[in-house]
């Protein structure tokens, strides 16, 4: 990069890790501003995209990492990551402004936001944070740690949920050995909620060892806290049949939830007589 801003006179100003690769500074087109709070927004947004230590250059006032603010990750299929180092992990689609304003506005975004405040000292929800933050910005670390999501704690508060869809797509996917292959879920899943599918057909059966899906095939797979490994129902290369994999909620996990959501509506809707269910006619 630094041989082709010379080789093309420095046309634009490009940087590597806040650092300039530029041979010398191009000139800023921008001069005159119509409104002076546009060029204060200008300014304020010239952070590093990286964490940094506070009362270093280029460090954000109150968060370590400014990245979740300041930019995002859009792949070519429309995955959504907050960083360039966590594009494993996909926080949604950006195939439309709704589905993009669902993940930029919504609750996990909002936590990892969270975790990178100044001062902050409870778990990374996104597990790639803590190793980035103890290289680049090793003072702001402290002894933090990231959310363990193989153990599949729902009651841990700092948890990404991603999970609540009722089809995940299997976008990723590696050969491991014999007809098996490893696709990984970064931020944990539901176990028992889910079944394989390929194509719209379910797979099976699910729950087998590693070594009979390696041996075998068949459509066998087990799904884990993190990862899923499985093989195709004929037995050949998932990554290059021409399929699509996903994981889909059970019929029975959607009956269970439509089942609450019925009974705690019915506990709020009025009776039949009027008033809710056990009110007092008196009050």
């Amino acid at each position: 990069m630094r041989r082709w801003c010379v080789d093309r006179g420095d046309p634009l100003r490009v940087k590597f890790e806040g650092e300039s690769l530029n041979n010398r500074e191009p000139p800023d087109r921008k001069t005159d501003f119509a409104d002076l709070e546009k060029a204060l927004a200008l300014f304020d947004m010239g952070h590093l995209t990286f964490p940094v230590d506070r009362n270093r250059s280029g460090a954000d006032a109150f968060m370590t990492c400014a990245a979740p603010n300041e930019y995002v990750e859009i792949s070519l299929e429309g995955q959504i990551s907050a960083c360039c180092r966590s594009q494993d992990v996909a926080l949604g689609y950006a195939t439309t402004v709704d589905n993009f304003c669902n993940v930029w506005l919504g609750n996990n975004y909002g936590k990892i936001r969270r975790s990178l405040r100044r001062d902050e000292s409870g778990p990374y929800p996104l597990s790639n944070c803590l190793g980035c933050v103890k290289f680049f910005a090793p003072n702001e670390a402290g002894e933090r740690r990231a959310v363990d999501y193989a153990k599949h704690d729902g009651d841990e508060p700092n948890r990404l949920h991603f999970d609540e869809s009722d089809l995940l797509p299997i976008e990723v996917i590696q050969k491991e050995d014999g007809y098996c292959h490893i696709t990984a879920f970064p931020l944990g899943i539901s176990v028992d909620d889910f079944e394989l599918w390929e194509n719209d057909r379910p797979l099976g059966p699910a729950g087998c060892l590693h070594d009979d899906i390696r041996r075998n095939g068949g459509g066998r797979y087990h799904i884990g806290a993190t990862s899923v490994y499985f093989s195709t129902s004929d037995r050949t290369d998932a990554r290059r049949n021409g399929r699509t994999y996903s994981l889909r909620r059970t019929v029975k996990t959607i009956l269970a939830r439509e089942s609450d959501h019925r009974d705690i509506k019915g506990f709020f809707e009025p009776a039949a007589g009027g008033g809710a269910p056990d009110s007092d006619a008196g009050g």
